[in-house]
């Protein structure tokens, strides 16, 4: 599905990547510095996200999530620097309050999980 994400371009270094085409029209942010872009959330993963900011950008890309709900994190395995936020990491290791239940190797492509500061990754 090559047209599945709207580029929206914000100014020459921010671009808002939009997936109306599903119920809750998640948006990503990608922030283009002078060596490295930032990708604020993954989307849904219904398409890979990856393969649109590589056409938009050269820069070796960091992700970041936001929050861990599905719709923000479903293409993090196409990132392997890729960071959350620290209290977060109980719900990727399968900590879900509830009924939920961690899926076999669900988050198996998640190299490491810190919170730095945001100028350490631009």
């Amino acid at each position: 599905m090559n047209s599945w994400f709207t580029v929206d371009r914000i100014d020459s270094e921010t671009v808002c990547l939009s997936e109306y085409r599903h119920w809750e029209e998640p948006h990503c942010y990608l922030l283009c510095g002078t060596s490295r872009a930032l990708l604020i959330d993954t989307g849904l993963g219904i398409c890979s996200i990856a393969e649109t900011v590589k056409s938009l950008t050269d820069l070796p890309v960091t992700a970041i999530a936001t929050h861990i709900h599905w719709d923000h994190i479903g293409s993090h395995k196409y990132f392997p620097d890729f960071y959350a936020h620290e209290k977060d990491l109980s719900w990727l290791s399968g900590g879900f309050f509830g009924r939920f239940q961690r899926s076999a190797n669900m988050w198996s492509t998640v190299a490491i999980w810190v919170r730095r500061p945001l100028a350490a990754v631009l």
